[in-house]
């Protein structure tokens, strides 16, 4: 039997791996279709807002990583 671990490990490099190599499709594809983000001061709901903050956030931080 696979261990969900495993798949959730998998899931999350290959998020890592996206974001490192500044791909927002490959990004966005990874998250789920209800995919929210909030914070304090604003919120993220969907795929479409979640792809439009990644475009701005790489456009500003040229050179992030994790």
């Amino acid at each position: 039997m696979d261990n969900p671990n495993n798949e959730n490990l998998e899931t999350v490099k290959n998020w890592v791996d996206a974001v490192n190599a500044n791909d927002i499709k490959r990004i966005i594809s990874i998250l789920h279709p209800d995919y929210e983000y909030d914070l304090e001061y604003s919120s993220i709901k969907g795929k479409d807002a979640a792809e439009e903050g990644w475009k701005l956030y790489l456009a500003a931080f040229t050179d992030f990583s994790l």
